[in-house]
């Protein structure tokens, strides 16, 4: 707090794109799991401190006040934003009073609204793309760094110290031969960010690396720290996030073709033999057939609650039966997550802002003349990172900082797709 508090008072010499560029560098400094409850006399939880608000706050919030300097017309994925956010607020009076609610509603502006305005109206030339651009490949070369240590030590020393997951902390699993890491963040959100740390070193490579070796260097460390987080979903997005960019700025006619024949054929194979046993994973939990099950029951459930699902969808019954021998159920889809919860109206919400993002910058890139060249790059960049995103999603819960980087990848696809570089 006392870092982000100097940050806050000094760095009025930063532009708008520098500040974004570092709150997404540094927002997995500190593990996911960290977090401090503030309290005052006769209030005993005043408010939940994670380190993702903290750096909000410090980077974020003061830009937000500024959006008016930086007009950009509102549309509907904006508008949907906002109406997603009041109406998550307004659910949770069915089981908390007013003041919760607040609170809630707070939590819930600074994860949505703040980092996906302001990155949306602060984010305008090439330059200012670079920034964002320099910020997901320092985070992913940390990351890679983390990794790669923790394997030579065979230590998941982020997991040694989480205070909140008790003797789980001290399970070790392993993977292809390799432990099984999760470091700051969750296996499926490092793969994912490492994707993003592929796609930025593409587009900064004529600015930063100046021989090959360094350069494949840093892709083969990506790509180590793939394979140590162990998450099937994500090497999978991976390959469709690398192929979608390749197929809109590297490959011509003949080359898309095949860009969408091997995409397809990787996406069969894991189908046909399944991700496990085309990369030596065991899947010894039996997670395919608990996915399954589980998708049967939450079907079963939202039929009886459509519209608006239910807060205590857990206790409803309809999973008794999924409860994993860690003595939980892990509803690993954020679709089935807002879906039982806030019923089709919420999901509606959640998935029409990257619906409707994703169908502009492919209109944009279809038509690419219209387009200056590096427009064209940063549109596929987060086109692609928009679809591995909501392949992604669907893989995992809203565990670690899932969410938060969602909220981010949008908000560049969404400005991105209004702005016009000379």
């Amino acid at each position: 707090i006392a870092s982000f508090a100097l940050i806050f008072f000094f760095k009025k010499g930063l532009s708008p794109a520098a500040c974004i560029a570092f709150f997404i560098a540094c927002l997995a400094a500190v593990p996911d799991w960290s977090r401090y409850v503030v309290s005052l006399p006769g209030i005993n939880k005043l408010i939940i401190l994670y380190y993702w608000k903290v750096a909000v706050i410090a980077l974020l919030v003061p830009l937000f006040f500024a959006i008016k300097k930086a007009p950009l017309k509102v549309n509907a994925a904006d508008l949907c934003i906002i109406f997603f956010v009041f109406y998550l607020s307004l659910m949770e009076f069915r089981t908390y009073g007013f003041t919760t609610v607040l609170r809630i509603f707070t939590d819930n502006t600074l994860l949505y609204l703040v980092p996906y305005f302001v990155i949306s109206r602060f984010m305008i030339t090439k330059e200012d793309f670079h920034y964002g651009a320099l910020g997901f490949l320092l985070l992913a070369i940390i990351l890679a760094s983390i990794f790669f240590v923790s394997q030579l030590v065979k230590e998941d020393f982020y997991n040694e110290f989480d205070i909140y997951s008790g003797w789980f902390s001290r399970i070790q699993e392993f993977r292809g031969g390799f432990l099984r890491l999760a470091g700051p963040l969750n296996g499926v959100l490092v793969a994912y960010l490492m994707a993003a740390g592929m796609l930025s070193l593409l587009m900064l490579k004529d600015y930063f690396f100046s021989g090959r070796l360094m350069f494949l260097a840093t892709v083969f460390s990506f790509i180590l720290a793939i394979i140590f987080g162990g998450s099937r979903g994500g090497m999978v997005a991976v390959v469709f996030m690398l192929c979608v960019y390749c197929y809109f700025v590297v490959f011509k006619a003949g080359g898309r073709i095949a860009t969408v024949a091997l995409a397809l054929l990787f996406v069969v194979l894991a189908q046909v033999f399944d991700v496990s046993s085309m990369l030596s994973y065991n899947d010894e939990y039996g997670t395919f057939d608990y996915r399954k099950e589980l998708y049967i029951a939450s079907f079963e459930f939202i039929a009886s609650n459509p519209l608006f699902g239910s807060a205590d969808y857990i206790n409803s019954g309809y999973f008794d039966h999924l409860f994993t021998g860690l003595g939980i159920i892990d509803i690993v889809s954020v679709y089935l997550q807002v879906m039982l919860k806030y019923g089709f109206i919420g999901l509606f919400l959640f998935c029409f802002p990257f619906l409707y993002v994703i169908f502009s910058l492919t209109r944009q890139l279809m038509s690419a003349q219209r387009l200056d060249g590096a427009q064209k790059r940063y549109a596929a960049m987060f086109l692609g990172l928009l679809l591995g995103y909501l392949f992604v999603i669907a893989t995992t819960s809203t565990v670690s900082l899932v969410d938060n980087f969602g909220v981010i990848v949008l908000a560049f696809g969404r400005s991105i797709m209004q702005r016009h570089w000379a």
